[in-house]
């Protein structure tokens, strides 16, 4: 049986579909974590894979069979290339887009990974952002034939975006708790993680973009987390950016 590669973060999107194709699709998972050394979320990232791993392989042993071991690499190992970057930069002169599909895309080049899945949910209908629109315009079909459109566009730019495969970018969030809910696996999910800078006790900073995300998404009430943390640090951010109005008024 042929393995299919795919970015696992630990994240909500990406774990939904690691279940999805061992446990509903049957298939076979070469699962990829990229470390990138100044994200702060790395650890928890990485540990909540192993829960997760850990958790499945009593439930489903045989998952242990399909669900081979995650392929690290760090993310300065990945070899520089002109072309993508160039592709990246001058998307990022149109719309407001992560740095992570430059190197993602350098990964997938280099390893000749050329149906390599990316867990991209899409925005709430009404919603979308500059880059949803991106690539709802330029990705056709569902699940792991969701794949660039190449003749149907003219910008070559867009060929940042070729061996990636976006398997759920028609769910959104909402939809992919649901669908885990019916499958019998929401509860691995509240096992994720999405913050990108976690405090020092390492609990959800409720501010990072990410967190932003999912206080959005309408998933909080599902999930086992303090919402009066989030809430908390949000007041103190909008304190503090109060002052410091306050103060350049003043002085």
């Amino acid at each position: 049986m042929q393995s299919i590669d795919i970015f696992w973060t630990g994240g909500m999107d990406s774990t939904y579909r690691v279940l999805e194709l061992i446990l509903i699709e049957e298939k076979k998972v070469c699962p990829h974590y990229i470390i990138d050394l100044s994200r702060a979320s790395t650890l928890y990232e990485i540990k909540a894979i192993e829960k997760i791993k850990s958790i499945l392989n009593i439930r489903q042993p045989h998952t242990n069979e399909v669900l081979l071991p995650l392929n690290i690499v760090y993310k300065t190992d990945i070899k520089e290339n002109e072309k993508i970057t160039g592709w990246y930069k001058n998307i990022k002169k149109q719309l407001r887009i992560g740095i992570q599909y430059e190197w993602l895309a350098r990964f997938a080049y280099q390893f000749k990974m050329n149906e390599i899945e990316l867990c991209l949910e899409r925005d709430p209908k009404g919603e979308e952002s500059d880059f949803d629109k991106l690539l709802l315009g330029s990705f056709k079909g569902k699940g792991h034939e969701c794949r660039l459109n190449v003749n149907g566009h003219a910008d070559p730019n867009l060929l940042l975006f070729k061996n990636f495969r976006l398997p759920i970018f028609h769910l959104t969030k909402l939809d992919l708790y649901h669908q885990a809910h019916q499958y019998g696996f929401a509860d691995l999910l509240q096992l994720t993680w999405f913050c990108h800078k976690p405090t020092s006790k390492g609990s959800i900073c409720g501010i990072c973009y990410p967190c932003q995300i999912f206080m959005r998404s309408g998933l909080k009430k599902f999930y086992k987390f303090d919402s009066d943390i989030m809430a908390n640090r949000l007041k103190n951010k909008i304190k503090k950016t109060a002052r410091a109005i306050c103060r350049s008024r003043i002085f």
